[in-house]
């Protein structure tokens, strides 16, 4: 599974993620007319670090059953990205960066969610907002690939890790922009060697950010999604969440040589 993502729960398009994250399957847009809460009564939705319990175990299977199909709300997958590759690398990484987050962000995909009555009015049934329903599944799914990747990886290390390789990358990428200044380069050989950086670029952005997201996964999380995994048996994933972690930790460093390339050469 890429990033946290659930089966049904869909819970994120992630990387794609190493890099894109895409989603599929679950409730559509009913077309009918969103309930809305005022802005005034809505709050911030609970965050990464707020340890789930066993009733928010239980709202889930509970709105599960109420869905047409048992299927859970799909987390709608953010718009195509629009960031121009051709930035230097120190922006290109803030872009990813706030890019991926956005994907994580239950506010963003409520804002999806309140299109569809018939989902909202569910909701509303148990007590809960899309927000806050956006942000259970999130930490649900987090908290299912955090108890199955740190058993295998140090978080503190990966996220060392790909920061040092996204210094490297940036070196290289800074060297190249430098030299697609001499009028003696072609820009299509800058561009061909310039383009692997970019997509490790993106893809060790994602693994940061992942990381430190499951980092901050508490302990209590993991033990409730333990405790209830029977239950929540038919929603969780199918396939590895180390996937994404063994791709990216084993890709080879991609080294781009800049020096001697000019419309007389290659």
């Amino acid at each position: 599974m890429t990033a946290c993502r659930l089966h049904n729960l869909n819970a994120l398009s992630v990387i794609a993620a190493l890099t894109a994250l895409s989603l599929s399957n679950g409730c559509g847009d009913s077309g009918g007319s969103a309930v809305e809460l005022t802005p005034t009564a809505r709050r911030q939705p609970a965050s990464f670090t707020t340890p789930l319990t066993s009733a928010d175990i239980q709202t889930v299977l509970n709105v599960a059953d109420d869905m047409p199909e048992g299927k859970l709300p799909e987390f709608v997958p953010l718009a195509k990205s629009t960031i121009d590759d051709r930035m230097p690398a120190a922006k290109l990484i803030e872009a990813y960066r706030s890019e991926y987050r956005r994907m994580f962000d239950p506010v963003e995909q409520a804002s999806h969610w309140r299109r569809d009555a018939q989902l909202t009015q569910t909701l509303a049934a148990h007590e809960t907002t899309p927000e806050d329903f956006a942000s259970l599944l999130t930490r649900i799914g987090c908290g299912v690939a955090a108890s199955t990747v740190k058993s295998q990886f140090n978080l503190h290390d990966t996220s060392a890790k790909a920061s040092e390789q996204l210094a490297t990358i940036t070196s290289q990428m800074d060297a190249l922009d430098q030299h697609a200044t001499n009028p003696r380069v072609r820009p299509v050989a800058i561009e061909q060697r310039r383009q692997p950086l970019v997509d490790q670029l993106k893809s060790l952005v994602a693994l940061a950010e992942f990381s430190a997201i499951l980092a901050s996964v508490p302990p209590q999380t993991a033990e409730v999604i333990a405790q209830h995994r029977d239950a929540l048996a038919s929603l969780l994933p199918e396939g590895s969440e180390l996937e994404m972690f063994e791709r990216t930790l084993d890709a080879p460093a991609v080294i781009v040589p800049v020096s001697h390339e000019t419309s007389a050469g290659h």
